[in-house]
């Protein structure tokens, strides 16, 4: 079996995709991904495709029967350490069946944009999960957070006004690395009247 090769595509647009990872891809004669993942690769390539789409157990099959013969490689957004799918293929494969490769993450492209530095922040994701936000930004920290079409900005900033947090800033990023992106920071009262889009990143911090 050949390893699987886990790659980090970075945000989203092509200029975010690392050399190395532009290199794999080419060398890549099966490639798992979503619509967004996929179109990362060259027009002239035509790789099969194994889709996200499909039940999580039937597309790690397909790819332990790919990777017996030919090389395998799973295009993940952002990071491939980073709320990736790389969690998912540890439960079906050994870690020397994979050879991950990293790419920016959404969040720390967000935190470029804003100027920022990260590495004191909390960070975490709202995407189909849990997380106890609310305790970190009442210590008043400055806070990254993935969000979801349910725990969305909107969503965040309602909560912070039930839980009478006003004073901090709300930056909110949609469509990162796109030409329609957007970041813009907020108070909680205005963005608890706003609609954006469904993946979005969001910070919260205090000047």
């Amino acid at each position: 079996m050949k390893p699987i090769r886990v790659l980090g595509i970075g945000p989203g647009h092509p200029d975010y995709l690392l050399p190395i990872t532009k290199r794999i891809i080419r060398e890549c004669e099966v490639l798992v991904g979503g619509d967004r993942q996929i179109m990362v690769r060259d027009e002239m390539d035509d790789q099969e495709v194994i889709p996200f789409s499909l039940p999580l157990e039937n597309m790690m099959e397909k790819i332990r029967a790919a990777a017996q013969t030919r090389q395998v490689g799973v295009l993940v957004s952002g990071d491939a350490g980073y709320y990736s799918l790389l969690a998912a293929l540890r439960r079906f494969f050994s870690p020397d069946e994979l050879d991950v490769y990293p790419g920016i993450s959404s969040m720390q492209y967000m935190f470029a944009r804003l100027g920022l530095p990260w590495c004191e922040a909390e960070l975490g994701s709202l995407h189909g999960r849990s997380w106890n936000w609310m305790e970190i930004v009442r210590e008043r920290k400055l806070v990254g957070m993935l969000t979801d079409k349910k725990q969305s900005p909107t969503w965040i900033a309602k909560r912070l006004m039930e839980e009478g947090i006003q004073d901090c800033w709300m930056a909110v990023g949609e469509n990162l690395s796109y030409v329609d992106e957007k970041i813009e920071k907020l108070r909680p009262e205005e963005a608890r009247r706003r609609e954006f889009e469904t993946l979005s990143v969001v910070v919260i911090g205090y000047e």
